[in-house]
């Protein structure tokens, strides 16, 4: 490695570009890099800086700055070569697997998609492949790596993710070197043709990795790429030396922090979100409300302005046992006519309890039953105490900061600090029954995955390669929203039932890619969302059913959608749920 003296007149390219501070106005090109965001963990207000600075230059994201129109010397520091990889690719693009006559055999799909992508990728420096799902984003970028033999990096956002890869990388692709992991426990890279990373390793060891591995990857691959718009994930982005590369079918976010990639990566190289099935969409009116006069009802689902809750109403949907009954028995009507199906919701609670109730019958004890211990359970006397939004920090930060004073000898109010002490020792009170809570639930998890089943459930409790088994090998899927709407591969899945509705364009892009994958003989792909007598939630339906009105043609839209059960339809549009499933 050479080392390179900054000259204050030159600008330098490595994982940022160096400007020379005295080409530009530092102040505006400061502000034109300072983003606001809203901490999703607390709430508040923050800023983001995708700038960095030295006495002589403004470090600045790679993309955000072409090169050749900057009036100074351009000096690129990036590595010249890197280690060879003799990739061996499996792949035929634009082609699938058919059987014919009892044989499999590839057949041209007709479509050019997958060979124009690799051309935009093999001369670019960086930037975002966006295509719908099931278009082979994987596929292409295990093509890309194979064509370019350097050591390559793929992030995915989890291990669910990560296990798909795998298994993608042993089907298409041989890897000399074998395939490292860094996520999930592990840390091997040195010496592998490619290499498997969560978002989550990466961005929580940002700080302490070397330069040998940052310089490492000639080429690092962001799957579901609009995941590093997200400020914890954006330290994940800038890491690397070599080629950037984003794959997702949705790299705008609603509140404009997609900036971040184009800035770190660069502009959407290619672009087609022409699905390969197009589906059809239907919205079940369930007549269930809310009865806030009912007091527990009340304290379940408002928050502490009396508000209704968006999250809270999703976990009493997920312990309600009529309206799961509900979903339970359309489910069953769906594996009646032959449909493989994927229920998903935002609440564990329900995902686990559909799984329970589906393998132990309706009126079994539920995942969402488990009592919440005591604190005598857990050998205290002290009542819980539960700190939410960061408040626990604080209240350390306060405690810490009243110590300080006593160690400076300044004037302590003993009685302000006996106080935060007591509530410490409450909210670690708190914290001993939520851990005694999860060791039950795990508990509980854990049992019903022994035992027989003709569903599987996705959850972050349920192994990778048992999420992976159960997609396989069983016809009905209860899974959380994460796992259920990104990065799910399954060509057989032809049926989509959400429980827990959102509003967003670009998770309805997401969810009708899960059953829109191309497969012979599938019934016509159906996203079922399940609308509630609750303003929010007709609210949701309604900008969902926006979208699909407004949806460009050159996008495969706009959509058509059904309503079933609504009260008020004239009894000539009236649908079954029967009639969409068999339609």
């Amino acid at each position: 490695m050479k080392v390179i003296r900054r000259k204050p007149d030159v600008a330098y390219l490595d994982r940022w570009l160096w400007l020379p501070k005295t080409l530009l106005n530092v102040g505006a090109t400061k502000s034109a890099l300072n983003f606001l965001y809203t901490d999703s963990y607390t709430g508040s207000q923050k800023i983001l800086e995708l700038w960095r600075e030295t006495d002589t230059h403004l470090l600045v994201p790679r993309a955000f700055w072409d090169t050749g129109s900057l009036a100074c010397v351009t000096v690129d520091c990036r590595p010249l070569t890197y280690k060879h990889v003799a990739f061996k690719s499996k792949i035929k693009l634009d082609q699938r697997v058919t059987i014919l006559n009892g044989v499999k055999q590839f057949l041209p799909t007709g479509d050019l998609v997958q060979q124009r992508s690799i051309e935009a990728l093999n001369e670019a420096t960086g930037g975002v492949l966006q295509l719908s799902c099931g278009r082979g984003k994987s596929v292409i970028a295990l093509e890309d790596i194979a064509r370019h033999n350097v050591p390559a990096l793929i992030a995915a956002d989890n291990t669910n993710l990560l296990e798909q890869w795998k298994r993608m990388v042993s089907d298409f692709l041989e890897v000399p070197g074998g395939v490292g992991i860094v996520g999930d426990g592990h840390f091997d890279w040195r010496g592998r043709g490619l290499v498997l990373a969560t978002y989550q390793t990466l961005a929580s060891r940002e700080a302490e990795m070397s330069e040998e591995f940052r310089r490492y990857f000639g080429r690092a691959y962001f799957d579901e790429g609009h995941h590093v718009n997200a400020p914890t994930f954006s330290r994940v982005v800038d890491m690397f030396y070599g080629v950037r590369i984003a794959l997702t079918a949705t790299p705008e976010r609603d509140d404009g922090l997609h900036i971040i990639c184009d800035l770190h990566i660069g502009p959407v190289l290619h672009k087609d979100l022409r699905q390969p099935m197009k589906a059809k969409f239907a919205f079940f009116w369930t007549g269930l409300s809310l009865d806030l006069t009912d007091q527990h009802v009340a304290d379940s689902v408002l928050d502490k302005n009396k508000e209704i809750h968006s999250s809270k109403v999703c976990t009493f949907f997920g312990q309600w046992r009529n309206r799961m009954w509900m979903i339970m028995q359309h489910t069953i009507d769906a594996i009646q006519v032959g449909r493989k199906i994927l229920v998903v919701s935002n609440s564990v609670d329900e995902t686990i309890n559909l799984m329970t109730m589906w393998t132990r019958g309706p009126t079994t004890p539920l995942y969402s039953d488990i009592p919440i211990p005591t604190a005598a359970e857990v050998g205290e006397t002290l009542a819980p105490l539960e700190l939410n939004n960061g408040a626990d920090d604080r209240l350390k930060h306060d405690i810490t900061t009243f110590w300080k004073k006593q160690l400076k000898g300044e004037q302590v109010d003993y009685l302000t600090v006996n106080n935060l002490m007591l509530y410490w020792q409450q909210y670690l009170v708190h914290r001993k029954i939520n851990n005694e809570l999860t060791k039950r639930q795990n508990i509980f998890l854990k049992q019903l995955l022994t035992e027989p089943s003709t569903a599987g459930v996705m959850t972050f409790g349920v192994p990778p390669e048992m999420r992976q088994r159960f997609l396989n090998e069983r016809d009905v899927i209860f899974a959380i929203t994460k796992y259920g709407k990104e990065g799910l591969d399954c060509e057989a899945l032809d049926t989509v039932m959400v429980s827990s509705l959102f509003s967003g364009k670009n998770g309805l892009q997401q969810l009708m890619g899960r059953p829109t994958r191309l497969k012979q003989g599938k019934k016509t792909p159906l996203c079922l969302f399940y609308v509630d007598d609750v303003g929010h939630c007709i609210g949701m339906a309604n900008k969902l059913q926006k979208h699909m009105r407004e949806w460009a043609h050159e996008e495969g839209g706009p959509f058509a959608y059904d309503y079933v059960n609504y009260p008020k339809l004239g009894a000539w549009k009236k649908l079954t749920l029967q009639m969409v499933l068999t339609q």
